[in-house]
């Protein structure tokens, strides 16, 4: 063979392996199924260190209906203790939305219904035990399916679904659930009647409760041709604050030393330096009252006048008790100073019980 039919041999052969190649990649590429978009979801802290975190944009879990057992598995969540993933060591078990806490199975539903899912994960010696509970809907593409205001929605009482509201609070029902037949919200088609618990259905009312005890409300979308009818029952309990936590909005110089600078006027504190909350979410900054007097003066002083001279103050920040909550009565130390150049007003509000 010359060389010229030995160099075109050589170049023949070259084409021919990349062509093959080049082949094998493109039926590797076929066959290797498309990897899933799955939404971010951002990270829910739990106050036992753990963060959850789910693979929908839901708090919840979803699959539609096969008429085959449908398991939730480490592919819908992501449990972990810091950078850990410790999601391979879940243990899920399944019962109906309302049955008793004995119902529950490692058994995965198969049937179009609403269900709760307990996931534990053991104690081990790297961490504590983890069990915490969640929705599970199975639906057909023309079931409704409920998903909780994460803000407003507990599992309380071992994971029974459950609405919390702070007395006098008066948010409408639609704030806690939202109703969806696949994309579309349906919320606003939702009825929504009430009963005391543990009273007879005869006594259920459109009028939604005031008063503190726990409730039961019934949900219910009427079917249309569109999407079959809906029907859930919830806890619904009315309470009085139990805790408050407050939020300050002041200025610090000098690292946490906060003070007023005198200019010869009244220097009251006042409600735009802090924030009262009772409850969940119910802001009752505006019943605050303060009262002041000088430091290591008698209580019997205290009065509602701000003080204008320069010099250490106490300031008594109360909220009277109510039906909805009880009374909140902190004491702070506050100073006013005479400071050359300092033009900015601040003030020192630091806790005197401290």
């Amino acid at each position: 063979m010359n060389a010229v039919a030995k160099k075109t041999t050589y170049i023949i052969a070259i084409v021919l392996a990349c062509g093959l190649l080049i082949a094998g990649i493109c039926l590797l590429a076929y066959s290797k199924p498309a990897k899933a978009i799955v939404p971010d979801v951002p990270e829910v802290e739990q106050e036992s260190g753990f963060t959850v975190k789910f693979a929908n944009n839901t708090k919840s879990f979803y699959n539609k209906y096969t008429g085959e057992a449908l398991p939730i598995t480490t592919d819908d969540i992501t449990i972990k203790v810091g950078a850990k993933d410790i999601t391979s060591e879940a243990e899920f078990y399944y019962k109906l939305n309302g049955a008793d806490n004995s119902a529950y199975t490692k058994t995965a539903p198969t049937e179009v219904n609403e269900y709760v899912v307990k996931v534990v994960i053991p104690e081990t010696d790297m961490h504590k035990k983890f069990v915490n509970y969640y929705v599970y809907n199975i639906a057909t593409e023309k079931t409704p399916t409920a998903s909780m205001n994460p803000k407003v929605y507990y599992d309380r009482n071992g994971g029974e679904s459950s609405f919390y509201e702070v007395y006098g609070l008066g948010s409408d029902i639609t704030d806690y659930i939202t109703i969806k037949v696949g994309e579309e919200d349906i919320t606003q088609k939702a009825q929504f009647s009430y009963k005391a618990l543990g009273a007879d259905d005869s006594t259920y009312t459109t009028k939604k409760p005031t008063e503190i005890r726990e409730y039961v409300v019934k949900v219910v979308v009427p079917a249309t041709e569109l999407y079959d009818g809906f029907e859930r029952t919830y806890n619904f309990v009315i309470e009085k604050a139990e805790f408050y936590s407050i939020s300050y909005h002041i200025t610090c110089k000098n690292g946490n030393k906060i003070y007023k600078a005198y200019t010869g006027e009244a220097l009251p504190i006042t409600t735009n330096d802090l924030t009262i909350t009772a409850g969940h979410f119910n802001d009752i900054t505006d019943r605050i009252e303060f009262y002041y007097k000088a430091l290591g003066a008698d209580d019997s002083t205290y009065t509602e006048t701000a003080p204008t001279e320069a010099g250490e103050y106490v300031v008594k920040v109360v909220v009277p008790a109510t039906e909805s909550y009880d009374g909140f009565e902190e004491v702070y130390n506050y100073t006013i100073k005479v400071e050359s150049g300092w033009k900015k007003a601040t003030k020192e509000f630091k806790n005197s019980s401290k």
